[in-house]
């Protein structure tokens, strides 16, 4: 059929971007957002309504070790002594068939920075959890 297409968004069109620059050392990255809700019992057994709590975003980036050696020589050039002092916001595109969506984390707090290596490993790769106040769908 012409014009229907089942393309899809693939980590080979996948782009992050922050603190000004394309970050080409991403191995990963998980962004959710949750809502605390819970359900509101009245007369019998059954729910009545479900009640709406706070809001949390959070997740975590993973890049390679010259990728956060990076962050880290950003972060002191700034004055801070952590990556984990600084927020900045993190955009990701996804391209599929000519159409771009863009997502928005907004700013990302790293909690920790875990670094492990083992014998015979060729590279770093370091999964950092963070927080966020807001992450904007396709904006």
């Amino acid at each position: 059929m012409a014009g229907i297409t089942n393309k899809e968004y693939s980590w080979r069109n996948f782009t992050v971007f922050y603190l000004g620059r394309i970050i080409i050392g991403i191995r990963g990255l998980e962004y959710k957002e949750t809502v605390e809700k819970e359900p509101i019992y009245a007369a019998g057994s059954k729910p009545y309504a479900i009640q709406w709590g706070n809001q949390k975003y959070e997740g975590t980036i993973t890049l390679l070790q010259s990728e956060l050696e990076a962050l880290i020589t950003f972060a002191k050039a700034n004055g801070f002594n952590s990556v984990t002092e600084i927020e900045f916001d993190v955009v990701c595109t996804y391209i599929a068939d000519g159409k771009t969506i863009k997502d928005t984390i907004k700013n990302v707090s790293i909690t920790e920075v875990p670094k492990s290596l083992k014998q015979n490993d060729k590279m770093m790769e370091i999964a950092l959890p963070y927080v966020a106040t807001d992450i904007e769908y396709q904006k």
